[in-house]
């Protein structure tokens, strides 16, 4: 396919003091390649190519254990706990588009067809005649919900082509955490369509999946049943004292709703779907989940295995080899669409062990986070935690040491199906552990406030336990009440008691299971047995969901700092050091809890849906950046050298940062012909001091292609599909699209290091505002050279020469920033060095992969804070002289006067299958 692209005048126009005569027509060519071509390869699987230069870093991907800690109170608890404080000038987070207007659609028959609609843009979060979707998430967020919004885009109630609706999670009304609400008079024109009123009052707390509300009348104490009510229909009028009932069920991902699709929307052809980080790092991380089965009772010990660890995404890579397809894959890459029984062995084996009277046909991670508790909405959540259990269940997957028999078997109190919620229970596990070399971790959201979790292995208490399991007690490779007694050492404080830690009999066991797990090798050396060679061990990280206000030195608090500090490398740690840790090795962020209690890297709190948010966006940020580290000292590149005249043009990179330079240098000789170089500029120090202060915006040319005309590398100017590829999750539920583009062009205000009062520190820091430069060789270009003589092929080539035989040099390198830039080739003079312009291939906003997966190989993967690595732009140009009359026009060579011109080739090497052709 070809097309010719025109150069937009903001990164095509000559600089001033060129004249206007071409002297610049290599420049204007490659701004015609951005004239180019873009020509597909016709391989029928194209070569899987590293993503990173050799020795530069592990391509082994990490393993995430989910160890899900939910009973009752973490999933019925109001995200929001207040009664009566709604207000529009504060943003709540939930399902709903807080800056959009809602309908509601009933169906008198359909109930699955009766949801809330986008209908309008609010106008600060304020509507007319609608329903607020900042309002209905104040009113109608539980705990659980932003966890599954975050997690994996949300619960889809209806999955389908082109349509999705979300729906809450259910109340059964365990307890009395969720408080009736009630809107302040003002409020209620701005936030429901009833207009002017009085009273209106809401109740979730035993409602289903539904909000019971009433403008005149109580809706019952919460302490009590639901009163009676009647199904709102928006075509009714109200009737005062009448209890209304609401499904709290919204519409989300339409192209065509006022203010477009909501943030975490990815497109899938025509369909758009909504994400969350699982989806984000399917290419990144492998996924298996953990949880209790729903048996409530200090008596109902341990934890079980609901599903498996592997990629949860329609491809997986494999180091050396193309991506393959998952047999596994929970969702349809061509819709996006959630499969219902990824499975299907699993949900077989489980219905065969436990006969439910209702088959299991639901599986998988994305699944079980999204539908436990929802399923089977009469048999509630499971109530009483033993989380240290849980832990140690997780603990045990890794080390490969087999299942808790006695915790996989279920009470004869309750039914099969009220024990299994509708997922599996894998009874056979395998090894989650591919390689000896990956990285491995476990993930934790719970409340501190945990029952009876002390049969684990060690000297530990036995209050209201059942009998230790004999693969427990059996298992003396780690003592977790001694381990436990050396982290509380280490933080200053006396060993816990084994028996009560914190007034639920519960223990801190977890505190040193996680100790151990992180600086030991879990699994000893076994001779001729791959996966134990070296050394295998476990970081640990915690969401802690803020049932109440924070205490401090609780069990995840100190299980994600004894369980994720790093030491150096050298000397190895002891585990049975006895200095406390430095500040160094467990809290590089700078944050803290509260007060003068300093956060862990490995801890997050989420104690309202902002926190839940930001702290399971930091958890995956640091499990990706450490999954990734550098494995090896090899980081910074040799220069790739170009020679023109007496200048020399060296390209580079430094592997450490991903950053990239380019030398301008001269070229002396002796009067013995000896020769040396001096340098004259470095592009980075040039570059930092032109895109200095507004310098991003107003001293910088940066052209794109929009697929028919070359455009300004401005947000406003870009297609719909270019905006939404930089909209990025780094700032979840924000539309960040116009930040990030001037973030790429060289902006700072939100990088994670600054120090700019308003910055959201969410996009990587970076060292310098060079991308790297690894495949692409620095191309200068100067006046015409070609050895051609004027005959009948090369006619007219002489005076194209002598015309252009002043011709500044220009230096042109590709570079993994995903743009090719355009340096001043001159050695002397105060804008030697300099950059002219730079281009951005089109190809780039979306990636290579198809689906497009822009946050992982596109543009928007540079700003992640834990940047993996990936090419953009990594061939090297190529520049040529040719005769555009002489050139075939079909059926024969053109003739006429000869029009000689300087033309550059471009290409983005591994960054794609594509090249940049005229």
């Amino acid at each position: 396919m070809t097309s010719t692209h025109h150069v937009n005048r903001e990164a095509g126009r000559r600089p001033r003091q060129v004249p206007a005569n071409g002297r610049w027509r290599a420049a204007a060519a490659l701004a015609l390649a951005g004239a180019a071509a873009l020509v597909s390869a016709t391989a029928s699987q194209a070569a899987s190519l590293a993503d990173a230069p050799v020795f530069s870093r592990s391509s082994i991907l990490g393993n995430v254990a989910l160890a899900l800690s939910v009973e009752w109170p973490t999933a019925e608890r109001a995200a929001y706990p207040g009664t009566n404080d709604y207000t529009s000038a504060t943003t709540y987070k939930g399902y709903f588009d807080p800056n959009k207007c809602y309908q509601y659609q009933y169906d008198a028959t359909v109930q699955a067809n009766r949801y809330f609609y986008p209908a309008a843009v609010a106008t600060n979060r304020t509507c007319v005649a609608m329903w607020s979707g900042n309002f209905l998430n104040w009113a109608a967020t539980q705990t659980i919900d932003p966890f599954r919004l975050v997690m994996t885009g949300g619960f889809r109630v209806r999955d389908e082509l082109n349509l999705t609706v979300l729906q809450k999670a259910n109340h059964p009304a365990t307890g009395q955490l969720y408080p009736n609400k009630s809107l302040p008079a003002a409020a209620i024109a701005g936030a429901t369509p009833f207009g002017a009123r009085a009273a209106f009052n809401t109740r979730i707390n035993g409602a289903g999946f539904d909000m019971v509300f009433t403008v005149s009348g109580a809706v019952g104490a919460i302490s009590g049943a639901v009163p009676a009510t009647t199904d709102f229909n928006p075509a009714n009028a109200l009737v005062n004292a009448t209890v209304y009932r609401i499904p709290i069920r919204v519409k989300v991902c339409d192209p065509t709703a006022p203010g477009g699709v909501e943030t975490n929307c990815k497109q899938y052809g025509s369909n758009w779907k909504p994400e969350g980080m699982m989806q984000q790092y399917s290419q990144r991380l492998r996924f298996s989940a953990l949880g209790y089965l729903n048996q409530s009772g200090n008596d109902r010990d341990g934890a079980v295995l609901r599903a498996r660890m592997k990629f949860v995404g329609p491809t997986y890579p494999v180091p050396g080899a193309p991506n393959a397809t998952n047999a596994a894959a929970e969702w349809d890459p061509n819709t996006g669409i959630f499969v219902t029984n990824p499975d299907t062995a699993d949900a077989a084996a489980t219905n065969l062990a436990y006969v439910p009277a209702t088959a299991v046909s639901n599986s998988g991670v994305a699944n079980y986070l999204n539908k436990f508790g929802q399923l089977f909405p009469a048999n509630g959540y499971k109530g009483n935690d033993p989380v240290g259990e849980l832990y140690y269940a997780a603990q045990r997957y890794f080390r490969n040491v087999g299942e808790v028999p006695e915790w996989n078997t279920l009470r004869p109190t309750t039914t099969v199906d009220r024990a299994l919620d509708g997922f599996p229970v894998v009874r056979t596990w395998d090894d989650p552990i591919q390689y000896s070399c990956q990285k491995n971790f476990i993930l934790g959201i719970g409340d501190i406030y945990t029952h009876a979790d002390k049969n684990v292995p060690g000297a530990t208490g036995a209050t209201l336990e059942p009998a230790k399991p004999a693969s427990v007690t059996s298992d003396t490779v780690v003592d977790g009440q001694a381990a436990t007694n050396l982290a509380f050492a280490l933080q200053g404080l006396a060993a816990p008691n084994a028996n009560n830690y914190s007034g639920r009999n519960n223990s801190a066991a977890m505190v040193g299971l996680a100790y151990w797990a992180n600086v030991n090798d879990i699994r000893p050396d076994v001779p001729n047995v791959a996966k134990t060679q070296g050394k295998q061990t476990i970081q640990t990280l915690w969401v802690d969901v803020l049932e109440q206000p924070f205490v401090n030195n609780n069990q995840f608090y100190l299980t994600a700092k004894y369980g994720g500090f790093i030491p150096p490398a050298t000397p190895p740690y002891s585990f049975a050091n006895t200095t406390a840790l430095p500040d160094t090795w467990w809290w590089t962020s700078g944050e803290y809890v509260t007060g003068a209690i300093k956060r862990p890297d490995n801890y997050f709190t989420a104690g309202n849906p902002d926190q839940m948010i930001t702290g399971l966006t930091q958890a995956f940020r640091r499990i990706n950046s450490l999954s990734s580290a550098f494995t090896t000292s090899f980081s910074t590149s040799l220069p790739q050298v170009a020679l023109i005249g007496t200048a020399s043009f060296g390209a580079q990179y430094d592997a450490s940062n991903w950053t990239g330079e380019v030398v301008g240098s001269e070229i002396n000789f002796t009067v013995d012909g000896t020769p040396s170089t001096v340098e004259r500029w470095r592009a980075t120090t040039k570059l930092a001091a032109q895109l200095a202060g507004t310098g991003w915006n107003t001293a910088r040319r940066v052209a794109t292609w929009n697929g028919a005309n070359g455009i300004p590398f401005r947000h406003a100017s870009l297609t719909a599909a270019q905006q939404a590829s930089l909209n990025t999750s780094y700032r979840p539920l924000v539309d960040d699209g116009a930040d990030y583009l001037n973030y790429l062009r060289g902006e700072r205000t939100h990088e994670t290091d600054s120090t700019v009062t308003g910055s959201s520190r969410a996009y990587r820091a970076r060292e310098r505002l060079l991308g790297d430069i690894v495949g692409s060789a620095a191309r200068p270009v100067g006046p015409p050279s070609l050895p051609l003589v004027d005959d009948l092929d090369n006619t007219g080539y002489s005076t194209f020469k002598d015309t252009y035989k002043t011709r500044p040099t220009v230096v042109y390198v590709g570079a993994n920033d995903g743009m090719v830039h355009a340096f001043n080739g001159a050695l002397t003079g105060a804008t030697a060095g300099q950059e002219l312009f730079a281009y951005v291939p089109s190809p780039t906003f979306a990636g290579p992969s198809s689906p497009s997966m822009p946050e992982v190989n596109g543009l928007a993967a540079l700003g992640n804070p834990d940047y993996d690595h990936h090419y953009l732009v990594n061939g090297t140009p190529t520049n040529h002289d040719v005769d555009f009359t002489r050139t075939w026009n079909g059926s024969a060579i053109g003739t006429g006067a000869p029009n000689w011109r300087s033309l550059l080739i471009g290409g983005l090497g591994k960054g794609g299958a594509l090249v940049l052709c005229p």
